[in-house]
């Protein structure tokens, strides 16, 4: 878990730490779902195999042709998240003050969370230097297999009954070539895939209406959320959309996340030498310095605190995650 009860513990987390938990992982499920390394530092390193040695053969009395393989050294940098929470020393003394810290700690955790949540899949530093790369930067940095498109475009159209319906073999087709692509690199399956809700809505009707899925009995209100033992993950909304109640633009993949008009799921075979959070140390709440009342204050005005967390998400094996790109869904 990238912020779990375990890891607070280790310096003695405030029940404020512990309750930003569990909004973290409300609002960003990838959190809890994906391991975390702890490095201690604000930069990470590490080797990629790039290939492998040469086994060779010899004559006897005569040496082998061989080599040892070779690899590269990696380095990335962790981004900061997190921010200053201030309220005015007046509301605290008010009736109700205490709720109203309580609301502004609530709605800044949920923001941080929601924040790290969309970074962790469209970050990308060239637009935001300070920020993570996300899995979409990531994946189309590693090999150009780990990208997967349908042969004809419009195969993958789920936009009607009836394309659901001729289209849902085909996305079946990919679906297992991706497991097969993180297989074949990793020597594991695939354990996360994630999209985007309306994508899981039309997918399962595509399913049911060429039955690959059986809708004999309990077919109203049956739901499912996993694929060939992957765990289904709704990338879910970016915090403006979840606050505005607009539309599906602020989605974190959206109908246009290929940017022609299409969308993707990803795959992820996630574990500390596959997808992986690192992060410098677990979420920390630092409270501002203290005056002789007791208080801790900004002038003696407002009461504050500082919340931060060093963390980025990491593809540290290179076939460890895979996008299915092309799925038309709107």
């Amino acid at each position: 878990m990238a912020i779990s009860q375990i890891s607070l513990a280790r310096h003695n987390a405030t029940k404020f730490e512990e309750g930003i938990q569990q909004l973290f992982l409300e609002a960003a499920p990838l959190l809890d779902l994906i391991p975390t390394v702890t490095n201690g530092s604000l930069q990470g390193r590490w080797r990629r195999l790039k290939t492998l040695p040469d086994v060779g053969t010899r004559r006897l009395y005569m040496p082998f042709a061989e080599s040892q393989g070779g690899w590269d050294t990696q380095a990335f940098d962790i981004p900061i998240y997190g921010g200053m929470l201030r309220i005015d020393e007046q509301l605290l003394t008010e009736p109700g003050g205490a709720e109203e810290w309580a609301d502004q700690i609530e709605l800044y955790s949920q923001a941080m969370a929601f924040q790290l949540n969309t970074d962790a899949i469209n970050g990308d530093r060239a637009v935001d230097v300070d920020g993570m790369d996300g899995l979409k930067v990531q994946i189309a940095a590693g090999p150009a297999r780990m990208t997967l498109a349908p042969v004809t475009a419009g195969d993958l159209d789920l936009t009607s009954p009836a394309l659901r319906k001729d289209n849902a073999p085909e996305l079946i087709r990919l679906m297992d070539l991706a497991f097969l692509r993180i297989r074949q690199g990793t020597g594991g399956s695939p354990n996360l895939i994630v999209m985007n809700d309306d994508l899981y809505n039309l997918m399962s009707d595509a399913f049911r209406q060429s039955g690959f899925l059986t809708t004999s009995q309990d077919s109203i209100g049956r739901d499912y959320m996993t694929y060939k033992g992957a765990k289904i993950v709704l990338a879910g909304f970016s915090y403006a959309e979840a606050l505005e109640q607009t539309e599906a633009s602020n989605a974190v993949i959206p109908a246009d996340f290929d940017g022609d008009g299409n969308t993707s799921m990803l795959f992820l075979r996630t574990g500390k030498q596959y997808v992986r959070w690192v992060q410098k140390h677990p979420l920390k709440v630092t409270e501002a310095r203290v005056n002789a009342d007791g208080s801790s204050d900004d002038e003696m005005v407002t009461r504050v605190k500082k919340v931060e967390h060093p963390i980025t998400i990491h593809v540290k094996h290179p076939y460890s995650a895979a996008r299915l790109t092309g799925i038309t869904i709107e």
